[in-house]
Order: structure tokens, then C-alpha cells, then sequence
């Protein structure tokens, strides 16, 4: 398989850290055409749709609703496709590694604001795939009942 088009979340501005993913019209495999669109994706600042720069197979590495760091690779398409690669199985949108067991959660960047103004302890979202201002004032709200 070799890669024609390599498809990495922009960086709109330059305090941008993440772009979120909200239409992946297409699954890992699919055959498209120059033109369609691959991805749609918003920013702090806008929503943009992605097309396809040349026809191929379409690999993907996020999913819709994923907040992805910028410059991450999202998709690729190939002139073939026999199978995904193992990275695309793996997960793109991994906070840093660290020793509570928390590597596999993704926190918003307003997210991670609140539990440093709050000082809360991250292990209060030990289970969760990705945590937004919302599931932070959850959880504010049951620590003052």
C-alpha cells in the first residue's frame, strides 16, 4: 500500500491544541473520489470539511466526536487497501503517560483548566474515555452534596 494523501488535524491558530472530530462520512476501507469529503472537523474558530485530494482507499485513525491534538494524523488513502494498518486500531488521543493508570483518558483543554482551579484529583475520572467541563462539574457538583 502506498500513502497518496496524508490527512493531519490543522492548526487554525496558534493557541489551537485539539480539533474535534464531527463527521467521519465514510468507514476504514472505502473506495473514494478526489473531491469527497473525508472529514469534518471543527476548531475554536470554525468548522471545515476535508476532501479527498485524489482517489483511493481511506484509512482512519479517529473517530467522530474524538478530540484530536493538532498536527495528529487522521486519515490516510492509499492506492490499495488490504487491511488496516495497527495503527489505526490504536488509540490517537492519549493524554501523557502516567503512573494512576489515567494515559487512556483524553481531557478538553477547558477541562483540564477547572480540575487545576479546582485542584481535583484526575483519578475522579478513572473510567472515562474523555472528559469535557461538563463530566468536571459533575463531578463538583456531587463532591458538594
Amino acid at each position: 500500500m502506498r500513502v497518496l494523501q496524508k490527512i493531519e488535524a490543522p492548526q487554525e491558530t496558534a493557541s489551537e491544541e485539539f480539533v474535534t472530530i464531527t463527521s467521519v462520512p465514510c468507514k476504514t476501507g472505502d473506495f473514494i473520489k478526489k473531491g469527497d469529503t473525508v472529514l469534518e472537523i471543527e476548531t475554536s474558530k470554525a468548522t471545515y470539511t476535508i476532501e479527498a485530494e485524489t482517489d483511493g482507499y481511506v484509512e482512519y485513525f479517529c473517530k467522530e466526536g474524538d478530540d484530536i491534538p493538532v498536527n495528529s494524523l487522521l486519515a490516510n488513502i492509499y492506492d490499495c487497501f488490504d487491511q488496516p494498518s495497527a495503527a489505526s486500531e490504536a488509540p490517537v488521543n492519549k493524554t501523557q503517560p502516567d503512573t494512576d493508570g489515567l494515559d487512556d483518558i483524553v481531557f478538553s483543554k477547558s477541562a483540564l483548566e477547572l480540575i487545576e482551579r479546582e485542584r481535583l484529583d484526575k483519578r475522579l475520572f478513572k473510567g472515562f474515555d474523555f472528559v469535557t467541563v461538563d463530566d468536571v462539574q459533575d463531578i463538583l457538583k456531587k463532591s458538594n452534596a
